[in-house]
């Protein structure tokens, strides 16, 4: 698996060999340069991308949309993903990542920004990854905060050193909660979801395998003679670039470092 900051050369060279549907690995990109470049090589070759991003097709993730659409907890209050991985071996031994947000956060933050519209970032920080002596800077874990166009903060926690795996997602409604957990691997994939109201607790499990849905929807749209994603899609992809690549940034600024500068929008098609 390549780095996200070598998307673009990838594409051009995947593209010289007369390939138009592609499939691209999440993020969409690593930075906002790469995502220029990305996305400008896109219109120029007339190429039609699909990001592989299983949870935006997972039932569970669907579920959890017709929940907070039909508020029948009431209004979201807040939300919260876990992300714990263990990742010791491919970050010591592969190198292909540089900074955690670009490992399980992008799954998160598409996630969120599907199921509580678009966001701003409201803080960030990183932390490095360490084995003995061995410390890889910035790959130890994420942690990032976001306030939703209709006011409601969420956090996303990712830790790449757990001893343990975790997918999960906590809502907290006007009237109960909700907690959603992802399956942690292709060996098993179930998901779960406890619905909690009045002090009683529900508990689903069911057959999860996100990942074949989402191929399924990208191939489905090539076949269709549409772009495999839809373009509500791959903005939603360009946006998790444009919150990652400011929460990077905010992450390396020091306490007295200031404010975050204000990063230009970008958008599929300009």
């Amino acid at each position: 698996m390549h780095s996200p900051a070598v998307r673009a050369e990838v594409l051009r060279e995947v593209a010289a060999l007369g390939f138009s549907r592609i499939l691209m690995e999440k993020p969409l990109a690593g930075d906002l340069e790469t995502l220029r470049r990305v996305l400008r090589l896109a219109r120029e070759q007339e190429l039609r991308l699909a990001v592989v991003a299983p949870w935006l097709h997972s039932t569970l993730t669907r579920r959890l949309v017709q929940l907070v659409g039909s508020r029948r907890l009431g209004a979201v209050r807040s939300v919260s993903v876990t992300q714990h991985k263990p990742r010791f071996r491919r970050t010591l031994s592969t190198g292909s990542h540089t900074s955690a947000f670009d490992v399980e956060a992008p799954h998160a933050v598409g996630l969120l920004l599907r199921l509580l519209g678009d966001a701003q970032l409201s803080g960030a920080r990183c932390a490095d990854l360490r084995v003995g002596t061995t410390t890889v800077p910035n790959m130890g874990g994420a942690h990032l905060e976001l306030l939703h166009t209709g006011g409601i903060r969420s956090a996303v926690l990712s830790d790449l050193s757990a001893p343990v795996r975790q997918r999960r997602i906590v809502l907290g409604m006007a009237d109960g909660s909700v907690v959603g957990h992802y399956a942690v691997g292709q060996d098993d994939d179930f998901a779960q979801l406890e619905i909690t109201r009045d002090g009683h607790t529900t508990r689903e499990v069911f057959r999860d395998d996100s990942l074949t849905a989402c191929l399924t929807h990208a191939y489905r749209g090539y076949a269709e003679g549409g772009d495999g994603a839809g373009a509500g899609d791959l903005g939603l992809h360009v946006r998790t670039v444009e919150l990652l690549d400011e929460a990077k940034r905010l992450a390396d600024l020091s306490p007295a470092g200031g404010t975050h500068p204000h990063k230009e929008a970008l958008s599929y098609g300009r």
